[in-house]
């Protein structure tokens, strides 16, 4: 065969009636040449243009300009580092350092040559997945399920290890129940110390320590229900477990107490309503075993004080009969259509049971003086029986 010089190559898609043919063109000396496939380290012509190798990139791109550089393309098999069936592109010779990522499961990594989710970015010193698979479904109504998140310190100083991100599952068609859960995790443990917080959407999840194989690990513990499948991860993580494991594989649940703080920096938020007035705004219920409130107006110590004037009881019973409410109360149609201040109310009724106080020391001063007079005409009426039962004895 006649070696040719080759001057320029191009694929082109040229329509036909029916179909589009593809070809392969080149110049040599002037005239045009054609070839319908090309094969390229095999002889087969099933496809347009086959590469084949063993061991090699199956193509190098190269700009030989100021700061080009060479990136090859190459299907890997059993003799790669990167391990076999990806599809990979990278700027440097060695596989394990590739820039993209395609495994047989068309996982997609990036900066990594073993994608765990369908898309696996690794940079920064740490791992980004979206829709990572975690393996298995939990159980159908068997009893408690956990997700392993990582390792824990327990008394030896440990490395970095971290989950941050949101684990989803869901369950539901036209003949099993309609089950959802959505979980924002944020946990880590390092040096000496375990941290993190939960946000669940669907259902009562939460983090809890537990022992798991002999090692101690924080878990998302998904409650007893219907069986969930498709779970998955979509975050960061770091020297991460994201394993589903059954109540009876695991020993020693505690509940977890190292949880952070969780801030919302922003506008209002509303709770069962669209438009919060508040920075808080509930329509509904609210259960509590504790309220604090900061006060706004002092608090009404002043009513002891010596120069507060309190209203006679007269003046107080003038008030009432005309408006039918206390002083000070907003009345009964007021608080049905503006709602009450809890910190302004609890404060004003302190007032009125700090008043009421004044008021029986008042009366119970008056009593006392009453009492004080009663006794003495008492005595005086009885000195004056006696001199009457004297007199009478003289009269006698």
């Amino acid at each position: 065969m006649r070696n040719l010089k080759l001057f320029s190559l191009a694929l082109l898609l040229l329509p036909s009636t029916s179909m589009y043919s593809q070809l392969v063109q080149w110049n040599q000396g002037g005239d045009n040449h054609t070839m319908q496939r090309l094969s390229i380290g095999a002889n087969v012509f099933s496809d347009k243009l086959s590469i084949e190798s063993i061991g090699l990139w199956h193509i190098r791109l190269k700009e030989n300009g100021t700061g080009g550089q060479a990136w090859r393309i190459g299907s890997t098999g059993s003799g790669w580092a990167a391990g076999a069936g990806k599809f990979i592109i990278s700027n440097t010779d060695a596989s394990t350092d590739a820039s993209l990522t395609i495994d047989g499961q068309r996982n997609v990594g990036i900066g990594t040559t073993s994608p765990k989710g369908k898309l696996h970015v690794l940079g920064g010193g740490r791992d980004y997945y979206v829709d990572r698979y975690i393996d298995n479904n939990t159980e159908d109504g068997l009893g408690t399920n956990y997700i392993l998140l990582h390792t824990v310190y327990t008394s030896t100083l440990i490395d970095d290890r971290f989950v941050m991100g949101k684990i989803t599952a869901i369950r539901g068609t036209p003949g099993a129940i309609n089950r959802k859960v959505t979980v924002e995790v944020n946990t880590s443990s390092a040096y000496n110390s375990n941290r993190g917080t939960l946000v669940s959407y669907n259902e009562a999840a939460r983090l809890v320590l537990l022992t798991y194989n002999g090692q101690r690990y924080l878990a998302l513990e998904i409650p007893n229900g219907p069986m969930l499948y498709g779970l998955s991860f979509t975050g960061y993580a770091y020297n991460e477990s994201l394993i589903l494991v059954y109540d009876q594989n695991v020993s020693n649940v505690a509940d977890f107490t190292s949880l952070d703080n969780i801030y919302l920096q922003g506008g209002a938020v509303g709770i069962g309503t669209k438009s919060p007035d508040a920075t808080l705004t509930v329509n509904g219920n609210i259960h509590a075993k504790e309220v604090k409130v900061d006060l706004s107006i002092p608090a009404p110590d002043y009513v002891f004080k010596k120069d507060y004037r309190l209203r006679p009881l007269t003046e107080v019973k003038n008030y009432i009969d005309q408006n039918s409410h206390l002083p000070e109360v907003p009345s009964a149609v007021e608080m049905e259509t503006k709602g009450i201040n809890l910190g302004d109310m609890n404060i004003t009724l302190l007032k009125k049971v700090e008043e009421l106080t004044l008021y029986l020391i008042e009366q119970n001063e008056q009593l006392r003086e009453g009492n004080k007079v009663l006794a003495e005409q008492a005595k005086l009426l009885e000195e004056q029986r006696a001199m009457i039962i004297e007199l009478q004895g003289r009269l006698h």
